[in-house]
Parts: structure tokens; sequence; C-alpha cells
């Protein structure tokens, strides 16, 4: 469902962090799926929805710990290059169901700005889980 902009405090700030579905499967692409419930985050925390936006960061931080420590057991192999593809797949048919905005040109810098940090978050995760599942 494409929800109307809402006008509710400082309407210029919100219309920055308030994503739509392309970029929320960009997200995807960049840090895999947990990338864009993190952006779901900011548009339930828009909608003044606190408790589905706390569940997606918990989501959001589960899926990560799942993923990193999925990729760090199992051995390399050639299948790995598709997951940023199976990602954006599954982020979309998961964005059809969630709530997304429409979208305004630095809201998309936004979406790549939070997505990297995603990233980060997950590559600094990753090392330090390594030290235990590689000990």
């Amino acid at each position: 469902m494409l929800l109307p902009k809402q006008c509710y405090g400082n309407e210029r700030l919100r219309s920055f962090i308030s994503f739509s579905r392309p970029q929320i499967i960009l997200a995807a692409a960049i840090a895999s799926l947990p990338g864009g419930f993190f952006l779901f985050v900011f548009n339930y925390l828009r909608m003044g929805m606190r408790k589905h936006a706390f569940f997606c960061l918990l989501f959001a931080f589960l899926l990560s710990v799942g993923l990193v420590v999925l990729f760090l057991s199992l051995p390399a192999s050639r299948i790995d290059r598709f997951f940023p593809l199976l990602s954006c797949v599954l982020m979309f048919f998961i964005a059809r169901s969630m709530p997304a905005f429409s979208a305004s040109w630095l809201s998309w810098l936004f979406a790549v700005f939070f997505a990297l940090i995603w990233l980060a978050f997950e590559i600094v995760l990753g090392a330090w889980l390594y030290q235990f599942i590689h000990g």
C-alpha cells in the first residue's frame, strides 16, 4: 500500500526519511535483506507505529546475525554471488505488503547512506563473530 505524505512536524525532514519500495529494494541489494528491513523502521516511525518499528529493527538485527553466521560457517561457492539478487527479489515481494511512501530525490541519498551504515554493521559483526566460529 502506497501511503500519501502526512504532515506531522517538520515535513521537510520527514520526507528525507520516508522511503519508497524501489529505495527499500536498493537497500536490500546493498546490505542484504536486513538493510531493507532497516528502512522499514523509518517508515513505521514516520507513521507513529513504534512497536512495528521495534519489531522490524529486532528482526533486521537477528537476520543479520543469522546470515553472518551462515556465511561464515558454510564453505565459499559460486552460489554466493547470486545472494544479492535473491535478496532483491525477496524484498520486492515483502515490500509489496509493507508501508511505503513516495520518494524525494534526497531520500535516495539517505536510503543509500542508511544501507551502507547497515552494511558496515554487518561487516563489523562478521569480523567479531569470525573469532568465535573459526576460533
